[in-house]
């Protein structure tokens, strides 16, 4: 609660994650537009790899397996939302 009190416009992912202990098990989920057309989906496990693909949509039905299959049960997920 203290972080997030002392930052008057909020607090980014980044600058939260540099005042949080890091954890091995930790990724970081969001979407994005590539050319506002295309969506990707990004799965970042922190101070390891990057997985970036394409999807027809970012709607749950379509993401939820895609990160069931590459996200190791029992991890710490970050995302937006």
């Amino acid at each position: 609660m203290y972080l997030f009190s002392t930052h008057k416009k909020g607090i980014s992912s980044c600058q939260l994650a540099k005042d949080l202990v890091m954890l091995e098990n930790s990724v970081e989920i969001d979407e994005t537009f590539i050319g506002d057309k295309v969506p990707v989906l990004g799965i970042l496990e922190r101070k390891g790899n990057v997985i970036a693909q394409v999807v027809p949509n970012v709607k749950r039905n379509t993401l939820e397996p895609i990160i069931k299959s590459n996200v190791e049960k029992g991890s710490n997920v970050y995302t937006d939302e």
